[in-house]
């Protein structure tokens, strides 16, 4: 299991990598421009921002507190 702690001292293609890796995903949104993933990993959560029209991770956003799980409410499916 990874660690909170240690997840946020990696660099950011370490963390992705992690996340796909090891993560439940969870569910996903598109914006204009980008898409947001959400992952399960250990006890946190990852946000992880893709730029799809220069296919590359533009931000990755690790937390622990649910309260970031709000935009995503309506669209988790659990059970």
């Amino acid at each position: 299991m990874i660690y909170y702690s240690l997840f946020a001292q990696l660099p950011l293609n370490e963390k992705a990598e992690l996340t796909w890796q090891k993560g439940t995903f969870l569910t996903c949104q598109m914006l204009e421009s980008h898409s947001l993933s959400l992952y399960a990993l250990g006890d946190f959560y990852v946000e992880l921002v893709y730029d799809p029209e220069n296919n590359r991770i533009v931000d990755l956003t690790a937390f622990k507190d649910t309260s970031g799980l709000a935009p995503y409410l309506d669209k988790i499916k659990i059970g």
